[in-house]
């Protein structure tokens, strides 16, 4: 077995060594451990933690048993380990304050508290801490809350959406967590978000788990637009179907011509910053519609599309209207009464948003061609 990787935190106390498949944490002296690991979890007393890289497509029936032949590797007892299908060899890892942060994070199988989903695989997000301090009972509970509401918080601000509902993931279905203690120094009754360590722990975990989203899990806050609209079930190719459901033969540009015309402004203004602020614009306000927050509106009245809310048309003709000009908004007049394909599957200001961008873009198509 060839180390890839060795370092020492927590003043030598706790040792890092990455291999090419698993990395090992040991400390110099048994540490008191809460956990949700597949071995070793619940309430141990342990010097050594493991992470063992696993396929995607990993299924077993004893997984412990996968774990404890690292065990017999490096000699060790008494571990408690976890999985993921995520690199071990992009292990976040990083001490600040006595609090010792190490993470591996991916979201292929993003979820929503509350959701029940058929998606379990092992991409999943794996957090360990270990604090040099002496926590009382309260403090482990305290910090896998602390732990939980910073890894919600870089899923919020990188907008990861759960492949079951498309609305803002809070985790993934297999995410685990660990906490363990020194026992050394002065007692921690509580690790909540308003103590000091509280606050430590929860800035390495936000700050591991964003990086590591960002840089290895390809989840890159300046995504495209398109990217973004498909995590919420919206597909380029649905979009050009409801286009092409409006098309009109005619003699001056054939419908595989205008198709191929089409699909270059789209992919083009998809890019383009104003148009896609005001997409995104519509994409906030429908999801404030269905939490039922928009002012004056609630969630029953928002899902019937009610004939006094024009703020969703209002976004609508200032798309049309920004790529189309006046005949833009004239061409959403007819997406707005015939709704083809998806658009009429989307709600209230989605179906406007993107309405406004079909309109805006197939009439300066015309225009162009009609110089």
């Amino acid at each position: 077995m060839k180390i890839l990787k060795e370092k020492s935190f927590l003043s030598g106390k706790v040792k890092l060594r990455i291999y090419d498949d698993f990395f090992v944490v040991e400390s110099d002296e048994s540490l008191k451990t809460y956990s949700s690991a597949i071995l070793g979890g619940g309430k141990k007393f342990t010097r050594t933690f493991i992470g063992k890289k696993v396929e995607k497509n990993y299924i077993s029936e004893n997984p412990e048993k996968d774990l404890q032949e690292i065990e017999k590797k490096i000699g060790a007892i008494d571990s408690v380990g976890m999985m993921t299908a995520c690199d071990v060899k992009n292990l976040f890892i990083k001490e600040e304050n006595n609090v010792l942060v190490f993470l591996t994070a991916g979201v292929s199988n993003a979820s929503l508290a509350g959701e029940m989903t058929s998606v379990l695989t092992p991409c999943t997000i794996n957090i360990y801490a270990i604090i040099d301090a002496n926590l009382e009972e309260e403090a482990y509970v305290g910090g896998i809350i602390t732990m939980t509401e910073a890894k919600t918080r870089a899923l919020l601000d990188l907008d990861i959406r759960s492949v079951n509902s498309y609305r803002n993931a809070t985790g993934t279905t297999t995410d685990s967590a660990l906490i363990a203690s020194t026992g050394n120094g002065k007692k921690e009754r509580y690790m909540s978000t308003g103590t000091k360590i509280g606050k430590t722990l929860g800035e390495l975990v936000y700050e591991g788990v964003y990086n590591s989203l960002v840089v290895y899990d390809k989840n890159n806050p300046q995504r495209s637009l398109a990217s973004r609209l498909r995590e919420r079930g919206i597909i380029l190719e649905d979009i050009i179907k409801a286009e092409m459901e409006l098309f009109i033969d005619n003699d001056d540009i054939t419908r595989d011509e205008f198709k191929s015309l089409f699909q270059n402004e789209l992919e083009y203004y998809l890019k383009e910053t104003n148009v896609s602020s005001l997409i995104i614009a519509g994409l906030r306000a429908e999801e404030d519609g269905y939490r039922g927050i928009i002012p004056g509106l609630p969630k029953s009245e928002f899902e019937k599309d009610p004939i006094h809310l024009i703020a969703d048309e209002a976004i609508g003709d200032a798309i049309a209207s920004y790529i189309g000009g006046y005949r833009g908004i004239f061409e959403f007049r007819r997406v707005e009464r015939i709704k083809p394909g998806i658009i009429g599957g989307l709600g209230p200001f989605m179906d406007d948003a993107l309405g406004g961008l079909i309109a805006g873009i197939s009439s300066k198509i015309f225009q162009r061609i009609n110089r």
